[in-house]
């Protein structure tokens, strides 16, 4: 089920939240639609995979050349929760890959879902939280069961 961010009041039934890497760097880049994901820490839970957290810190430490160290405790003191996968996450993150490379790009190309991206759909499936995201790919992929909410 696809939502659109209207505000956090449309949304007041959904207090926990998965972010992807998007999310967390656009937090804290504070690019197009962090105020989103920043309300989310404030009046919310986020919750997010180990997989997304090196995603973030990665991109980060190239665009800032922060240590990983120092953008992780940054993390964890605003209240992220990261989340162990389990056994059957693999079952999911392997579906909804596979999903993904159904679809084709213009060009005709299969789409490709980082592990990372997949990773957090399938714990926003297990948890039965919205995911907040902003790769439109997500858009497209035929995800039952999964809830997704742009924060751009």
């Amino acid at each position: 089920m696809l939502q659109l961010w209207r505000s956090w009041d449309s949304l007041t039934e959904n207090k926990r939240f998965v972010v992807d890497a998007s999310a967390l760097i656009a937090l804290i880049l504070e690019e197009r639609g962090y105020k989103i994901v920043q309300t989310i820490f404030e009046k919310g839970e986020a919750f997010t995979t180990p997989l997304a957290v090196a995603e973030t810190l990665g991109i980060i430490r190239i665009k800032r050349g922060k240590s990983a160290r120092e953008l992780f405790d940054g993390l964890i003191g605003l209240g992220l929760n990261i989340v162990d996968l389990i056994p059957e996450d693999a079952l999911e993150i392997a579906y909804i890959q596979s999903q993904a490379a159904k679809l084709s790009d213009k060009n005709g190309s299969p789409q490709h879902l980082s592990i990372a991206d997949a990773a957090c759909l399938a714990l926003g499936f297990r948890l039965n939280v919205p995911v907040i995201y902003s790769d439109s790919l997500w858009e497209r992929i035929e995800l039952p069961g999964i809830k997704l909410t742009s924060f751009r």
